[in-house]
C-alpha cells in the first residue's frame, strides 16, 4: 500500500500543478490507537487531511474517468516534527523524515462516497485546543485532477491512501491533548497524545 500526501492544494495562490509525496506505510496510525510524541520533534504540528482511499488499480488515468478508482473517503491528520522540516528545507535536502516516522500519519473510519456525489464538497472540523474548519471546496485541485495527475507517474493500486491536501493552518500538539476528527458532522477520528 502506498501513501501519497499533496501538500500544495490549499495554497493561497493557484500552482501549475499539483506536488505530492510518499510517506512510509509504518507513519499510518489507524484504530484511533494514541500518537506517541517523538523526542526528535521539537514542536510537533498536527495538519488535517481528507484522506481518499483508491478503490481499483490504474495507470495514466483520464481525470474524467477518475471518479471510477475512488469510493471512500475518511479524515486524518499528518504530524511533522517542524524543527527537522524547517532545517532540511534550509539545508536543501529531502524532508521526508519529519513527517514519515512511525505513526505519523493518523487515519479515521472510512465511510462510503455515493456515486452521486462525486464531485463534492466535504466540510469538516477538527479539534484540538480549539477547531480547524475544513471544507474541500477551497481545494486548488479537485479529487479528479489529482488521481489523473499522480496516477501518470505512479500505478495506483487498491487500498493507496491519497492525502487530498491539508489546509495552511495547523496546531502544535502536547502531551494528554485528545484529537477529535469530523466529516459531515460524523465522528471518524479519536484518540490521545501521549
Amino acid at each position: 500500500m502506498k501513501v501519497i500526501v499533496v501538500d500544495n492544494n490549499f495554497s493561497e495562490s493557484k500552482p501549475q500543478a499539483p506536488i505530492f509525496s510518499g510517506i512510509a506505510d509504518t507513519a499510518l496510525l489507524l484504530k484511533n490507537k494514541p500518537f506517541f510524541i517523538p523526542e526528535f520533534a521539537n514542536p510537533c504540528i498536527a495538519r488535517p487531511f481528507l484522506v481518499v482511499q483508491i478503490s481499483r488499480l490504474g495507470r495514466s488515468i483520464s481525470e474524467r474517468f477518475a471518479h471510477r478508482y475512488y469510493n471512500k473517503v475518511s479524515i486524518g491528520i499528518i504530524f511533522t516534527a517542524q524543527n527537522l522540516w524547517d532545517e532540511a528545507l534550509k539545508e536543501g535536502r529531502p524532508c521526508d523524515y519529519a513527517r514519515s516516522f512511525d505513526g505519523a500519519a493518523a487515519v479515521g473510519k472510512f465511510v462510503d462516497i455515493p456515486e452521486s456525489t462525486q464531485s463534492f464538497s466535504f466540510p469538516a472540523r477538527f479539534s484540538i485546543n480549539g477547531t480547524i474548519g475544513y471544507d474541500s471546496a477551497n481545494m486548488n485541485f479537485s479529487i479528479e485532477s489529482l488521481i489523473a495527475h499522480i496516477s501518470q507517474y505512479q500505478l495506483l493500486r487498491q487500498g493507496d491512501l491519497l492525502f487530498i491536501g491539508g489546509q495552511r493552518e495547523s496546531l502544535e500538539v502536547h502531551i494528554n491533548e485528545h484529537l477529535d476528527g469530523f466529516l459531515n458532522d460524523e465522528h471518524l477520528l479519536s484518540f490521545n497524545i501521549k
